[in-house]
């Protein structure tokens, strides 16, 4: 969160037992904004859906990868409010929601608004889509144009897609299939 202008305050790897995660809340209670990442799904067993349900709203947003989200204002015991924004848990969901949802709450809450640097650049080699959804695939930038960072696409668990990352390709939710020589918005993230 501190490339995206926040000061980390408190960070915690927590187990998925319920009272551990509601030490974690007392814990950040210094924060003004807590960012979470696992959890949120609609599972039986998801700790920051079982914490917090009815005081955020749990949604599921038509992007990939990145689905399940939460966010709202929740009151620790002193009754200070503070924003939670829950991540999906799944690596690259986590990656994605944060560029695309976490950095520009941030600006807003410091008052200032930038797009992330953005470039139209075509596509070297093509890829499908899911369907009805918005993707943001990590890409790197080549002399031929963009290719998928990993040679499986984009899904949630190819955490070694972040490594080589560069950008995030977005394609609109009515595409389904990406061809070489196609023009995307190009969001770098490096």
């Amino acid at each position: 969160m501190e490339q995206f202008g926040g000061q980390v305050v408190c960070a915690r790897a927590v187990s998925d037992d319920l009272a551990d995660f509601r030490q974690a809340l007392v814990n950040a209670a210094d924060a003004e904004v807590i960012v979470t990442s696992g959890g949120v799904s609609v599972g039986a067993f998801e700790v920051v859906r079982q914490a917090v349900e009815g005081s955020i709203e749990f949604v599921r947003v038509a992007m990939q990868p990145g689905k399940p989200q939460a966010s709202g204002r929740i009151r620790d015991a002193a009754g200070r409010e503070h924003t939670l924004v829950a991540l999906p848990g799944n690596p690259v969901g986590a990656f994605v929601s944060a560029w695309v949802f976490v950095r520009p709450f941030l600006d807003a809450c410091q008052g200032a608004f930038s797009e992330p640097p953005t470039l139209r650049i075509a596509v070297a080699d093509g890829w499908r889509t899911p369907p009805g959804r918005a993707q943001f695939m990590p890409v790197v930038i080549t002399p031929d144009g963009v290719r998928p960072a990993h040679r499986l696409g984009s899904g949630s668990h190819l955490i070694a897609s972040l490594h080589a990352a560069e950008a995030l390709a977005f394609v609109p939710a009515d595409v389904e299939r990406v061809a070489p020589g196609d023009v995307l918005d190009v969001h770098l993230v490096r």
